[in-house]
């Protein structure tokens, strides 16, 4: 069936702007970070991830060791995502940076066309080129995004991962895909809540589970000579519980329901705090409510049509998780992209749905970060009530996009 774009002509045409003021955003950072000499200063995030790659080569015993100059900039990644940053880690300045801006816009754009070929073939979509192109500009032109990039974070090669390996599960190579899953989670934890996904096959989920066993636990052996095994004891059992128990950082920028709640006064520091949820303290990192949700979600697979529901399962996990973890800095929600691009494509013949989605996306390509001076000085004289709603819009509308999508699936397949 033929799509009609006719409404994200004009969000692609809005999505351009965005885009060229990255493009000016971040060269001129880069002018800046030549003149400077350095990008520890500049770019906390990417700093960490180069400095804590030279005093692991020097020592790595080192790989969690804090100066006292560093103040709160600290390593607190698992032990093998190291081997991530190595490469970027021994490149001059600033050309790592430069090297790592221009890696991470591959593994995006690669992300995307994966979830695109994923979605239109399983809901039989005819795309034309130039439609590709309008859709390849909305999610470039997303504000989580231009985070990403500026900040020299993570996030985009977690989400590669992550997409790959669902890539691979529904092309039936299971243990090429819990090796890609394996990668993005000792990456980050964030990929642990889409592990419900592999349930989709009763004739396969035992090959699956064992797959995924075998690979997060074969890696740290294999890798043992450079990084020892104490290390992981450490990052599970000090780090992780250390940092869960430290307040919440009460900064718009934490998208987290959590903070949300503590911001009308709740007491809600961490849902892991109730008995209900009493789990190991290094599960609170993705969070137990998290965890909850994918024990849902795993019935829901077992519902009909469950191919279309894997994709809704697999990208309501994502972008759930930074809303129920602790901490969900805008950047996280990266993650939604597999989300929004599946709404997009979910609602191509549906005008009023359009109309919402656009408003929607608006937001997120013009207001990338809520706590700019610039948009908080226009803020100040805002409701409190409505200042939060303002400074939460992420997670909002990513929870309105999960149950959107779980109601078109549900009606589509009555």
């Amino acid at each position: 069936m033929q799509t009609k774009f006719r409404y994200f002509k004009i969000l692609a045409a809005i999505g351009i702007p965005m885009i060229l003021l990255n493009l000016y955003v971040n060269g001129w950072q880069a002018i800046n970070i030549i003149i400077a000499g350095g990008i520890h200063e500049l770019l906390k995030d990417f700093g960490v991830y180069t400095r804590t790659v030279r005093f692991f080569i020097e020592d790595p015993a080192k790989l969690y060791w804090v100066p006292h100059w560093l103040g709160p900039n600290w390593f607190i990644y698992p032990p093998p995502s190291i081997l991530v940053f190595w490469i970027f880690g021994i490149i001059p300045e600033p050309w790592n940076l430069i090297l790592w801006r221009f890696f991470n816009i591959v593994v995006y754009w690669t992300s995307i066309h994966l979830m695109m070929n994923i979605i239109i073939k399983k809901y039989n979509i005819i795309l034309k080129r130039i439609d590709k192109i309008y859709l390849y500009i909305i999610l470039f032109a997303l504000g989580s995004f231009y985070l990403n990039i500026n900040h020299g974070q993570v996030n985009i090669v977690v989400l590669f991962f992550a997409v790959l390996s669902l890539y691979y599960l529904l092309n039936d190579k299971i243990l090429i895909s819990g090796f890609f899953y394996s990668m993005g989670f000792w990456l980050k934890l964030y990929p642990a809540v889409i592990f419900p996904i592999y349930f989709r096959n009763k004739k396969t989920v035992i090959t699956a589970v064992i797959s995924l066993v075998l690979f997060i636990v074969l890696l740290p052996l294999v890798l043992n000579p450079l990084i020892p095994l104490v290390e992981y004891k450490y990052f599970f059992l000090e780090l992780t519980p250390y940092l869960v128990n430290t307040p919440l950082d009460m900064s718009p920028c934490n998208q987290s329901l959590m903070c949300f709640l503590m911001h009308f006064r709740l007491p809600v520091e961490t849902f892991g705090q109730y008995p209900l949820f009493n789990v190991l303290p290094w599960i609170k990192t993705v969070n137990s409510v998290v965890l909850a949700i994918s024990l849902i979600s795993v019935v829901l697979l077992f519902l009909k049509d469950r191919q279309r529901y894997l994709l809704w399962v697999f990208a309501s996990l994502l972008v759930l998780s930074p809303v129920f973890s602790i901490t969900g800095w805008e950047s996280v929600y990266i993650l939604a992209m597999p989300l929004i691009l599946h709404t997009v494509l979910l609602i191509r013949n549906d005008k009023r749905s359009v109309k919402v989605l656009f408003g929607l996306l608006i937001i997120f390509i013009y207001l990338p970060k809520p706590s700019s001076s610039l948009i908080a000085q226009y803020t100040t004289s805002i409701p409190f009530a409505l200042q939060m709603l303002f400074f939460f819009r992420y997670m909002f509308i990513g929870v309105f996009l999960v149950i959107y999508n779980y109601l078109k699936i549900r009606k589509q397949t009555k």
